[in-house]
Protein backbone atom coordinates (compact mmCIF):
# COMPACT_ATOMS: atom_id res chain seq x y z
CA UNK A 1 0.00 0.00 0.00
CA UNK A 2 1.18 3.55 -1.05
CA UNK A 3 1.94 6.06 2.23
CA UNK A 4 2.24 9.62 2.38
CA UNK A 5 6.21 10.62 4.01
CA UNK A 6 6.10 12.61 6.84
CA UNK A 7 8.24 16.00 6.32
CA UNK A 8 10.61 15.52 9.03
CA UNK A 9 14.30 15.89 9.76
CA UNK A 10 14.41 12.15 9.99
CA UNK A 11 13.00 11.54 6.72
CA UNK A 12 15.23 14.06 5.19
CA UNK A 13 18.69 12.17 6.67
CA UNK A 14 17.07 9.08 5.48
CA UNK A 15 16.54 10.25 1.79
CA UNK A 16 19.85 11.99 1.55
CA UNK A 17 21.73 9.16 2.73
CA UNK A 18 20.50 6.59 0.20
CA UNK A 19 19.06 8.34 -2.68
CA UNK A 20 21.81 10.45 -2.87
CA UNK A 21 23.95 7.43 -3.94
CA UNK A 22 21.99 6.87 -6.82
CA UNK A 23 22.10 7.41 -10.19
CA UNK A 24 20.00 10.44 -9.27
CA UNK A 25 18.11 11.78 -6.03
CA UNK A 26 14.09 13.28 -5.15
CA UNK A 27 14.14 16.71 -6.34
CA UNK A 28 11.81 19.14 -4.56
CA UNK A 29 8.45 19.81 -7.19
CA UNK A 30 8.39 22.74 -9.47
CA UNK A 31 4.68 24.08 -10.40
CA UNK A 32 4.62 23.39 -13.93
CA UNK A 33 5.81 20.49 -16.14
CA UNK A 34 5.67 21.20 -19.75
CA UNK A 35 6.28 18.80 -22.83
CA UNK A 36 9.31 19.64 -24.98
CA UNK A 37 10.45 17.06 -28.22
CA UNK A 38 11.19 16.56 -32.01
CA UNK A 39 8.88 15.97 -34.74
CA UNK A 40 5.26 17.62 -33.12
CA UNK A 41 3.35 17.69 -36.61
CA UNK A 42 2.18 14.35 -35.92
CA UNK A 43 -1.22 13.88 -37.87
CA UNK A 44 -2.79 11.17 -35.43
CA UNK A 45 -4.95 12.59 -33.20
CA UNK A 46 -6.89 10.74 -30.73
CA UNK A 47 -9.44 12.00 -27.93
CA UNK A 48 -9.27 9.69 -24.90
CA UNK A 49 -12.03 10.16 -22.54
CA UNK A 50 -10.94 11.30 -19.67
CA UNK A 51 -12.83 11.33 -15.98
CA UNK A 52 -12.28 13.69 -13.65
CA UNK A 53 -13.24 13.74 -9.54
CA UNK A 54 -11.84 15.80 -7.04
CA UNK A 55 -9.57 13.22 -5.93
CA UNK A 56 -8.19 11.59 -8.96
CA UNK A 57 -8.35 12.43 -13.06
CA UNK A 58 -7.85 8.98 -15.57
CA UNK A 59 -8.50 8.07 -18.81
CA UNK A 60 -10.21 5.04 -20.03
CA UNK A 61 -8.19 1.94 -20.60
CA UNK A 62 -9.19 -0.01 -23.12
CA UNK A 63 -9.13 -4.41 -23.32
CA UNK A 64 -9.95 -6.40 -26.46
CA UNK A 65 -9.95 -10.07 -25.22
CA UNK A 66 -7.10 -12.53 -25.72
CA UNK A 67 -5.24 -11.63 -28.40
CA UNK A 68 -5.78 -13.51 -31.77
CA UNK A 69 -2.96 -12.39 -33.04
CA UNK A 70 -0.32 -14.95 -34.36
CA UNK A 71 3.00 -14.11 -33.07
CA UNK A 72 5.93 -12.94 -36.01
CA UNK A 73 9.63 -14.03 -35.54
CA UNK A 74 11.70 -11.00 -35.24
CA UNK A 75 15.41 -11.48 -34.77
CA UNK A 76 17.04 -10.06 -32.07
CA UNK A 77 20.31 -8.80 -33.44
CA UNK A 78 19.56 -5.25 -32.62
CA UNK A 79 18.82 -5.83 -28.56
CA UNK A 80 21.29 -8.74 -27.36
CA UNK A 81 24.02 -6.20 -29.51
CA UNK A 82 22.97 -3.35 -27.40
CA UNK A 83 22.23 -6.09 -23.80
CA UNK A 84 25.42 -7.61 -24.30
CA UNK A 85 27.60 -4.66 -24.52
CA UNK A 86 26.40 -3.78 -21.11
CA UNK A 87 25.65 -0.12 -22.13
CA UNK A 88 22.13 -0.66 -20.66
CA UNK A 89 23.69 -0.47 -17.40
CA UNK A 90 22.39 2.92 -16.10
CA UNK A 91 21.22 2.57 -13.10
CA UNK A 92 18.68 0.93 -14.41
CA UNK A 93 17.47 -0.26 -11.04
CA UNK A 94 17.88 -2.93 -8.40
CA UNK A 95 16.86 -6.25 -7.57
CA UNK A 96 14.89 -5.85 -4.09
CA UNK A 97 15.52 -8.69 -1.22
CA UNK A 98 14.71 -11.71 -2.46
CA UNK A 99 13.74 -12.09 -6.99
CA UNK A 100 10.08 -12.79 -7.39
CA UNK A 101 9.94 -11.77 -10.57
CA UNK A 102 7.59 -13.66 -12.66
CA UNK A 103 8.15 -14.30 -16.53
CA UNK A 104 4.89 -13.66 -18.90
CA UNK A 105 5.01 -16.49 -21.42
CA UNK A 106 1.88 -15.47 -22.76
CA UNK A 107 2.22 -12.17 -24.09
CA UNK A 108 -1.70 -12.83 -26.20
CA UNK A 109 -3.12 -12.23 -22.92
CA UNK A 110 -5.35 -9.01 -22.95
CA UNK A 111 -3.48 -8.08 -19.57
CA UNK A 112 0.17 -7.93 -21.27
CA UNK A 113 0.12 -7.10 -24.67
CA UNK A 114 -0.18 -3.58 -24.20
CA UNK A 115 3.56 -3.85 -22.85
CA UNK A 116 6.53 -3.70 -25.23
CA UNK A 117 10.26 -3.40 -25.46
CA UNK A 118 11.96 -0.08 -26.69
CA UNK A 119 15.27 0.17 -29.19
CA UNK A 120 16.61 2.71 -30.18
CA UNK A 121 19.93 4.03 -30.59
CA UNK A 122 22.24 6.90 -29.10
CA UNK A 123 24.67 8.13 -32.03
CA UNK A 124 26.78 5.14 -32.27
CA UNK A 125 25.28 3.29 -28.80
CA UNK A 126 22.57 0.69 -28.76
CA UNK A 127 20.31 0.72 -26.24
CA UNK A 128 16.69 -0.59 -24.98
CA UNK A 129 14.23 -0.18 -22.59
CA UNK A 130 10.25 -1.14 -21.99
CA UNK A 131 7.16 1.57 -23.04
CA UNK A 132 3.54 0.79 -22.44
CA UNK A 133 0.44 2.09 -24.80
CA UNK A 134 -1.80 4.48 -23.31
CA UNK A 135 -3.68 5.15 -26.53
CA UNK A 136 -4.05 3.35 -30.19
CA UNK A 137 -1.03 5.78 -31.05
CA UNK A 138 0.76 6.47 -28.35
CA UNK A 139 3.82 4.87 -25.71
CA UNK A 140 4.47 5.94 -22.04
CA UNK A 141 8.11 5.70 -21.05
CA UNK A 142 11.11 7.06 -19.57
CA UNK A 143 12.76 10.47 -20.51
CA UNK A 144 15.91 8.81 -20.58
CA UNK A 145 14.91 6.70 -23.52
CA UNK A 146 14.36 9.51 -25.62
CA UNK A 147 17.27 11.98 -24.44
CA UNK A 148 20.38 12.07 -23.09
CA UNK A 149 21.25 15.00 -21.21
CA UNK A 150 24.58 14.42 -20.76
CA UNK A 151 25.27 14.36 -24.70
CA UNK A 152 21.98 16.78 -25.22
CA UNK A 153 21.13 14.44 -27.88
CA UNK A 154 17.54 13.04 -28.79
CA UNK A 155 17.76 9.23 -29.75
CA UNK A 156 17.06 7.62 -32.73
CA UNK A 157 15.74 5.03 -34.53
CA UNK A 158 13.01 4.32 -31.54
CA UNK A 159 10.45 1.39 -32.54
CA UNK A 160 8.41 -0.08 -30.24
CA UNK A 161 8.32 -3.75 -30.08
CA UNK A 162 4.73 -4.99 -28.94
CA UNK A 163 4.32 -7.92 -26.76
CA UNK A 164 8.51 -9.11 -26.91
CA UNK A 165 8.94 -12.49 -25.88
CA UNK A 166 11.97 -13.56 -27.41
CA UNK A 167 12.43 -14.16 -30.70
CA UNK A 168 8.71 -13.46 -31.44
CA UNK A 169 6.23 -10.37 -31.18
CA UNK A 170 2.44 -9.81 -31.78
CA UNK A 171 3.02 -7.21 -34.45
CA UNK A 172 6.62 -6.36 -36.48
CA UNK A 173 8.17 -3.24 -34.47
CA UNK A 174 6.35 -0.01 -35.00
CA UNK A 175 8.63 3.16 -35.87
CA UNK A 176 8.46 6.55 -33.38
CA UNK A 177 7.33 9.65 -35.68
CA UNK A 178 7.51 11.78 -33.21
CA UNK A 179 8.35 12.10 -29.46
CA UNK A 180 8.16 14.46 -26.18
CA UNK A 181 10.13 14.50 -22.85
CA UNK A 182 9.42 17.02 -19.90
CA UNK A 183 11.35 20.11 -19.93
CA UNK A 184 13.58 19.72 -16.58
CA UNK A 185 14.97 16.15 -17.82
CA UNK A 186 17.00 18.08 -20.22
CA UNK A 187 18.73 19.44 -17.19
CA UNK A 188 18.54 15.66 -15.77
CA UNK A 189 16.11 16.60 -13.15
CA UNK A 190 15.42 12.71 -12.25
CA UNK A 191 11.08 14.38 -10.95
CA UNK A 192 10.74 15.18 -14.58
CA UNK A 193 11.92 11.74 -16.45
CA UNK A 194 8.82 10.81 -18.18
CA UNK A 195 8.72 10.95 -22.26
CA UNK A 196 5.84 9.81 -24.81
CA UNK A 197 6.28 8.62 -28.30
CA UNK A 198 3.97 8.54 -30.96
CA UNK A 199 3.80 5.64 -33.03
CA UNK A 200 3.57 4.99 -37.09
CA UNK A 201 0.33 2.92 -36.64
CA UNK A 202 -2.61 2.87 -34.45
CA UNK A 203 -1.72 -0.80 -33.13
CA UNK A 204 -3.49 -0.07 -30.14
CA UNK A 205 -6.65 -1.13 -31.57
CA UNK A 206 -5.53 -4.57 -32.02
CA UNK A 207 -4.09 -5.21 -28.96
CA UNK A 208 -5.56 -1.91 -26.12
CA UNK A 209 -3.92 -0.07 -24.30
CA UNK A 210 -3.67 1.44 -20.00
CA UNK A 211 -5.63 4.13 -18.77
CA UNK A 212 -3.26 7.23 -17.40
CA UNK A 213 -4.13 7.65 -13.84
CA UNK A 214 -3.36 10.65 -11.43
CA UNK A 215 -4.59 10.29 -7.91
CA UNK A 216 -3.54 12.94 -4.40
CA UNK A 217 -1.65 11.08 -1.63
CA UNK A 218 -4.89 10.43 0.27
CA UNK A 219 -6.52 8.28 -2.69
CA UNK A 220 -3.16 7.03 -4.42
CA UNK A 221 -2.78 5.27 -0.44
CA UNK A 222 -5.92 3.00 -1.33
CA UNK A 223 -4.28 1.55 -4.37
CA UNK A 224 -2.88 -1.78 -3.79
CA UNK A 225 -0.69 -3.91 -4.86
CA UNK A 226 1.17 -1.94 -7.43
CA UNK A 227 3.10 -3.62 -10.24
CA UNK A 228 6.17 -2.85 -12.67
CA UNK A 229 6.00 -4.85 -16.25
CA UNK A 230 9.57 -5.00 -18.35
CA UNK A 231 12.38 -5.62 -19.73
CA UNK A 232 15.09 -6.59 -17.58
CA UNK A 233 18.60 -7.06 -18.95
CA UNK A 234 19.71 -9.84 -16.15
CA UNK A 235 16.88 -12.21 -17.65
CA UNK A 236 16.84 -13.73 -20.77
CA UNK A 237 17.10 -11.54 -23.92
CA UNK A 238 13.76 -9.94 -25.28
CA UNK A 239 11.54 -11.57 -22.19
CA UNK A 240 9.41 -9.97 -20.09
CA UNK A 241 8.68 -9.93 -16.52
CA UNK A 242 6.42 -8.68 -13.83
CA UNK A 243 6.76 -8.38 -10.12
CA UNK A 244 3.79 -6.39 -7.46
CA UNK A 245 4.07 -4.90 -4.40
CA UNK A 246 4.42 -6.99 -0.95
CA UNK A 247 5.77 -4.02 1.31
CA UNK A 248 5.12 -0.38 1.74
CA UNK A 249 5.66 1.63 -0.92
CA UNK A 250 6.24 5.74 -0.48
CA UNK A 251 4.76 8.54 -2.54
CA UNK A 252 6.25 11.55 -2.79
CA UNK A 253 5.23 14.77 -4.87
CA UNK A 254 6.80 13.91 -8.31
CA UNK A 255 8.14 9.92 -7.27
CA UNK A 256 6.97 6.84 -5.95
CA UNK A 257 9.50 4.59 -4.17
CA UNK A 258 8.68 0.55 -3.57
CA UNK A 259 10.41 -2.94 -3.31
CA UNK A 260 9.34 -4.16 -6.28
CA UNK A 261 12.63 -5.52 -8.36
CA UNK A 262 13.06 -4.41 -11.57
CA UNK A 263 16.51 -3.92 -13.55
CA UNK A 264 18.44 -2.15 -16.54
CA UNK A 265 16.53 -2.63 -19.76
CA UNK A 266 12.91 -1.79 -18.04
CA UNK A 267 13.50 2.06 -18.09
CA UNK A 268 10.32 3.02 -18.79
CA UNK A 269 8.42 0.04 -17.45
CA UNK A 270 4.85 1.04 -16.15
CA UNK A 271 4.17 1.15 -12.60
CA UNK A 272 0.52 0.45 -12.73
CA UNK A 273 -2.43 -0.80 -10.77
CA UNK A 274 -5.77 -2.47 -11.31
CA UNK A 275 -9.09 0.23 -11.47
CA UNK A 276 -9.53 2.86 -9.22
CA UNK A 277 -12.16 2.32 -6.72
CA UNK A 278 -15.05 4.14 -8.78
CA UNK A 279 -13.58 3.96 -12.04
CA UNK A 280 -14.28 1.81 -14.80
CA UNK A 281 -12.62 -2.18 -14.97
CA UNK A 282 -9.06 -2.08 -16.33
CA UNK A 283 -5.48 -1.05 -15.89
CA UNK A 284 -3.72 2.11 -15.43
CA UNK A 285 -0.20 3.40 -15.35
CA UNK A 286 0.75 5.48 -12.51
CA UNK A 287 4.36 6.75 -13.96
CA UNK A 288 7.09 5.04 -15.09
CA UNK A 289 10.09 3.09 -13.35
CA UNK A 290 13.20 5.05 -13.71
CA UNK A 291 15.90 4.05 -11.69
CA UNK A 292 17.47 2.23 -8.48
CA UNK A 293 19.17 2.60 -5.12
CA UNK A 294 21.74 0.16 -3.90
CA UNK A 295 23.59 0.31 -0.54
CA UNK A 296 26.38 -1.71 0.74
CA UNK A 297 25.82 -3.60 -2.46
CA UNK A 298 22.10 -4.93 -1.68
CA UNK A 299 19.32 -3.09 -3.35
CA UNK A 300 17.49 -0.61 -1.45
CA UNK A 301 14.36 0.33 -3.35
CA UNK A 302 13.34 1.38 -7.15
CA UNK A 303 12.08 4.69 -8.12
CA UNK A 304 9.06 5.62 -10.28
CA UNK A 305 8.28 9.13 -11.63
CA UNK A 306 4.84 9.81 -10.84
CA UNK A 307 2.19 11.10 -13.05
CA UNK A 308 0.90 14.48 -11.60
CA UNK A 309 -1.47 16.68 -12.66
CA UNK A 310 1.04 18.75 -13.94
CA UNK A 311 2.25 15.73 -16.23
CA UNK A 312 -1.44 13.91 -16.69
CA UNK A 313 -2.68 17.45 -18.82
CA UNK A 314 0.65 17.69 -20.63
CA UNK A 315 0.29 13.93 -21.99
CA UNK A 316 -3.00 14.14 -22.66
CA UNK A 317 -2.54 17.60 -24.79
CA UNK A 318 0.13 15.88 -26.64
CA UNK A 319 -2.05 13.02 -27.86
CA UNK A 320 -5.12 15.23 -28.47
CA UNK A 321 -2.82 17.53 -30.46
CA UNK A 322 -3.38 20.31 -28.55
CA UNK A 323 0.18 20.71 -27.84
Amino acid sequence: MLHKIPLSWASFIFNFLFLSCSCGILFPAVSQEELVGEGLSGEHKHELKIIKTEHYWHTVPFRLANSSLEPVSHPLNFERKALNSHELLVCGGVVVGEDERQQIEDAKDKHWCVYGQLTMSFGDKLCAGTGTLISPWHVLTTGRNLYDPKTQKWAENIQFHPGRNGDTLLLNPVTCTKKAIFSNWKMGDEKSDMGIIELSEGIGRQLGWNGLLWGDDAYLSKVDPISVTGYPGDKPIGTMWTDYSKDRNNIYESQITYKLSALEGQNGASIWARSPKDGPEGFYSLGVHAYGVSWNGAGVMNIATRLTQDKFAALINFINEKF
